[in-house]
């Protein structure tokens, strides 16, 4: 399988001769070609599992038949390829560990990889590092582009521009393309203009910034509102902007900002990865950014940044009704808090609120920890968005990015004497804890999160918080204790009138209960607040208090029950796509198995949950999984297997 590599530094044309030498040896690849810009370059690079999804719908394998894990779809992407002759282009590549995932494996394809820094752990047949033009060059691509006749006519102007472009490819292509655009302008107004900045030619003459100087002639052929779209839409971390948020940031209808956004993607400002989805290069954000702080102000782009964090806090409070549908904090934290005007979309369920978070959380969260950095930001407002995104434990998505967040609001918001949005970042904190099962962290911030609910008058957040406390504290306090706290948690739950909260907390203090082996009460409570979320359509909060159920029965030795409410849970799991929660569920079942006298099923449910804890990535989850398994092989009269798998 030929490899080569191509390295050097932004702007130098790497992409340029990867694209012509796909073209030039097409031919001897008949069954295709694959391109993936990897964004390497930028702060988000492109995920390779998400790589391998595009690259198999491409070779024609449904979406429905995609594996969930980067491992498994590239065993799936090097079975499709093997034999074929396919070329692959994998342009502007970040590190190895990003490529070895898309490499075919096959002899019979071919891949050329572009990227800034030398991949020298790649199985290359050949690394080429690309230095910038020579001034003939320069001049030859200048007349290819703009126009023999004008170059022949002024040689001197056209060496003197090709000077001024530091000899970059791309900086020498951008001032050639305005002028191809501009039959009318002499090659010496265009070298004039360039000598002109002279700022921009120092930083032309450093490499970065030649491109900005590129990206400046282009910006000034925009009209008014084309200019203040390519600025504005460059304000929001993340990677990249949805069309909905390109029209809060404008604060213009989605259509008309969709419009905007086509057209700077048609001028080469943008990217369009797919359909509805923009992306600046970084160095073009940079340059967008500076134009913000001298042509609008820094205010003006710091409101833009509130718009559009107002309009993910209304967006994630739809999301928070349909996943927990009758639950306080959407009602709590979305009242007066997004301001009028700002209702984000409908969600049917929670399925589709899902599909939604996947898309979308990861811009929700990189505006979040943006405007929590900005000294003056908005912090109570990220605060409440922080609150609201608790729901994302429930669904098994982006946890480690949002326990980083919630701890930087939470130390911001103390810090600035704001206990209201630190309880509430700190609520959060504390459920993110637990999910890594740091025990002790969620316990300390649960009884922050405790005295601050008080100290505020906050009750919504103390149920859950004490349920946290009870299930965090156990060896360090007594049963009657943790007993204690839980009916607290419930009591406090029915004052507030709100039945979604009373079955959440009620559910809560089940596993409480069965953590201090009062089985009996753990399946009473399970059993009333399994009936309430169903009577309140809360589809997310039966999946958990399935799970609940299901350890109290097992604690009763009914575990043929249990496991039949194992199963149930793990169904709503996959119907959810919620692949983060299936290990822990598996492991549970698997130990209702083994009770049961059903060894064989136990190893299988155990080896299930290895195998999605590590294709996902859930370090915490493997663990309890390789225990299982060697468990479930104990059973079965394994010896050599059993051991190993428990130590």
């Amino acid at each position: 399988m030929p490899v080569v590599g191509v390295s050097g530094l932004g702007g130098v044309g790497k992409s340029t001769l990867a694209v012509h030498v796909a073209h030039a040896v097409g031919g001897q690849y008949p069954d295709g070609q694959l391109y993936v810009n990897l964004r390497g370059a930028g702060a988000f690079p492109a995920d390779p599992g998400e790589v391998l999804a595009g690259f198999l719908g491409a070779l024609g394998v449904a979406d429905a038949a995609l594996p969930p894990g980067t491992a498994e779809r590239a065993a799936l992407f090097r079975s499709r390829v093997a034999g074929l002759r396919v070329l692959i282009v994998l342009d502007d590549a970040r590190d190895t560990r990003q490529v070895r995932p898309l490499l075919p494996g096959s002899r019979s394809c071919a891949v050329l990889v572009t990227s800034r820094a030398w991949l020298s752990g790649l199985p290359t047949t050949r690394q080429v590092g690309l230095e910038p033009l020579t001034p003939e060059e320069s001049v030859r691509l200048l007349a290819a582009i703009a126009g023999r006749a004008r170059v022949a006519a002024e040689p001197a102007a056209a060496r003197r521009l090709a000077e001024a472009c530091g000899f970059l490819p791309l900086a020498v292509r951008t001032a050639a393309s305005r002028l191809a655009a501009r039959p009318a302008w002499q090659l010496s107004h265009m070298a004039d203009r360039l000598a002109s900045e002279r700022r921009r030619l120092a930083e032309l003459e450093a490499g970065e910034l030649a491109v900005a100087a590129s990206f400046r002639l282009s910006y000034d052929q925009l009209d008014a509102e084309g200019a203040r779209a390519f600025r504005l839409l460059s304000l929001a971390d993340g990677p990249g902007v949805s069309s909905a948020a390109a029209a809060v940031l404008l604060g213009l209808p989605e259509p008309a900002a969709e419009r905007l956004a086509e057209a700077l993607t048609d001028l080469g400002l943008l990217s369009c990865p797919f359909p509805g989805r923009y992306q600046y290069h970084d160095l073009l954000r940079l340059f967008a950014r500076e134009l913000v702080r001298e042509v609008d102000g820094e205010a003006a782009g710091r409101a833009a940044v509130e718009r559009l964090l107002r309009h993910y806090l209304a967006t994630v409070a739809g999301l928070y009704r349909v996943v927990r549908p009758g639950y306080p904090f959407a009602d709590l934290v979305a009242a007066g808090a997004a301001g009028p005007g700002f209702t984000g979309p409908g969600f049917t369920g929670p399925a589709e609120g899902l599909r939604w978070a996947r898309q979308e959380v990861p811009a929700v969260l990189a505006v979040a920890g943006q405007a929590a950095r900005d000294p003056d930001g908005p912090l109570a407002l990220v605060a409440d968005l922080t609150l609201l995104l608790v729901q994302l434990i429930d669904l098994g998505t982006a946890v480690p990015e949002l326990c980083d967040l919630a701890g930087r609001v939470a130390g911001a918001a103390g810090a600035a004497g704001l206990p209201e949005s630190e309880a509430r970042a700190r609520y959060t904190l504390m459920w993110a804890q637990r999910e890594f099962q740091r025990t002790s962290q969620a316990r300390s911030e649960a009884a922050r999160v405790v005295a601050l609910a008080r100290r505020t008058g906050q009750s919504a957040l103390l149920p859950g918080a004490l349920v946290v406390l009870a299930l965090t504290s156990l060896p360090h306090c007594t049963d009657e204790q943790v007993a204690a706290w839980c009916d607290e948690a419930v009591a406090l739950a029915a004052e507030l009138g709100n039945r979604s909260a009373r079955a959440f907390v009620e559910g809560m203090a089940a596993l409480a209960d069965l953590a201090v082996d009062r089985p009996e009460s753990a399946l009473g409570r399970a059993e009333r607040s399994l009936a309430a979320f169903r009577g309140l359509g809360d589809f997310v909060g039966q999946v958990h208090m399935l799970y609940a159920r299901a350890g109290a029965l097992h604690g009763l030795g009914r575990f043929e029950a249990a496991g039949r409410d194992y199963e149930e849970c793990l169904g709503a799991l996959r119907a959810l796509g919620s692949w983060d929660r299936m290990p822990g569920v598996l492991v549970s079942l698997a130990g209702s198995y083994r009770a049961a006298g059903r060894p064989a099923q136990a190893l299988e449910a155990a080896e299930q949950a290895l195998a999605i804890a590590e294709r996902v990535g859930l370090e915490h989850r493997r663990a309890g999984a390789l225990a299982a398994v060697g468990q479930a092989l104990s059973d079965l009269g394994e010896q050599d297997g059993g051991p190993a798998c428990l130590a």
